[in-house]
């Protein structure tokens, strides 16, 4: 019989770390041919070459693509979409899966999805549904669904959502958070452990930050991250674990501005830029609290029943759990929320229980490309709802 060819495809250390659990399940699978493709900032040492984490974990790449992409402030996102898109489409020609899986709401995905949808190349979308509206992201995951064939999302908020987008109800799956998967199957590192590897010692208070370009307001990046640094310029008995942004156009900016804060503060600060999401996530263990704009401060954080203080509009339209604490761009603002989550107890006593793993997200989307007939899923009409 013949096994149907997957390839699972991650651009960044976000979605890696979420697809990580399904890559290997699916390559011990004997049902599926799976390949897994490797490209995006991955390959970039100014975001960390998260490949490095990647292959320090034994998971086979098995096709590298490396987009010569701009970053620069003048540079245009959608020309690296175009990028993208001529790549992927010399790629899928060449080599000709029976699907793709890909995962999320970034540029570089829009372009690869783009390219697979021309070559008739199923597509199967993790993570549809989901809003932010501060951010570009919110159309590339909506353009995304309307690509894909395949549905899996989070919640059934989410699924409700994909419908309304035209999607058939029979091919949307609430499977849940792969977060959950990858936190049941992860091994923490200890304190010493972090501090070893990436060279820095905790503080009695420590504080971790992550704060990406605002893409819907282009022009207001540098004006934000230096209302960020001005209300952290006094607090000299926290220390300050900065990590990189993302690759949208605006992080050269934000990481000039880190690096000069950094200069001057290196007693306590640091810039990590890619921890690793097994780092990242036990180094969650040991801060006090998330400053930013990343979804990880609204998906990840509140499992470790510590403070988010999330930045802007750039996330808004997520689900918030209690442990979330919105705040404006302002020095004022984010100055009075460290202050108070020094002075207030604002977590949720929130119990993680681990998930079987019969009944992991994983697990579940695997059954179901079992039972798909992949030959059969390229035409699409549009749903209408009753």
């Amino acid at each position: 019989m013949k096994k149907n060819k997957i390839h699972i495809i991650s651009t960044n250390r976000a979605d890696f770390g979420l697809l990580s659990n399904l890559i290997n399940k699916l390559k011990l699978n004997k049902k599926f041919l799976t390949k897994f493709v490797l490209t995006g900032s991955h390959l970039h040492k100014k975001f960390g070459s998260s490949i490095n984490e990647i292959n320090d974990l034994k998971i086979k790449i098995d096709y590298l693509i490396r987009i010569n992409e701009d970053f620069n402030k003048n540079a245009s996102t959608e020309q690296n979409i175009c990028k993208y898109i001529n790549k992927f489409s010399i790629f899928f020609n060449k080599f000709i899966p029976d699907i793709i899986i890909v995962l999320g709401d970034r540029y570089e995905l829009l372009g690869i999805c783009l390219a697979a949808a021309y070559n008739n190349i199923p597509i199967a979308h993790i993570s549809g549904g989901e809003t932010t509206l501060g951010s570009q992201d919110e159309f590339n995951r909506h353009c995304i669904t309307k690509l894909s064939w395949l549905h899996f999302t989070s919640n059934n908020i989410y699924k409700k959502r994909v419908i309304q987008l035209g999607e058939n109800p029979s091919r949307v799956f609430n499977v849940g958070s792969l977060f959950l998967d990858t936190i049941s199957n992860l091994k923490f590192s200890s304190k010493k452990t972090i501090e070893k590897k990436h060279n820095f010692l905790f503080h009695k208070k420590n504080i971790l930050i992550t704060f990406h370009p605002v893409t819907n307001e282009p022009h207001s990046t540098k004006k934000y991250v230096k209302e960020i640094l001005k209300s952290l310029e006094k607090k000299h008995d926290i220390f300050f674990i900065f990590t990189s942004p993302n690759s949208d156009k605006g992080s050269d900016e934000i990481l000039k501005e880190i690096s000069i804060f950094i200069k001057n503060r290196k007693n306590n600060s640091i810039l990590i830029k890619s921890f690793g999401h097994q780092d990242y996530l036990s180094t969650l263990n040991y801060v006090d609290a998330v400053i930013g704009n990343s979804s990880s401060g609204l998906t990840e954080v509140p499992y470790f029943n510590i403070p988010t203080i999330n930045l802007g509009d750039r996330q808004k339209g997520r689900y918030l759990a209690k442990t979330i604490v919105n705040c404006p761009i302002n020095e004022k603002s984010i100055t009075k929320s460290i202050t108070n989550i020094y002075n207030n107890n604002y977590k949720n006593n929130f119990l993680f229980s681990k998930i079987s793993p019969a009944n992991s997200p994983s697990r579940k989307i695997i059954n179901i490309l079992a039972k798909t007939k992949l030959n059969k899923i390229l035409k699409k009409k549009f749903y209408d709802l009753k």
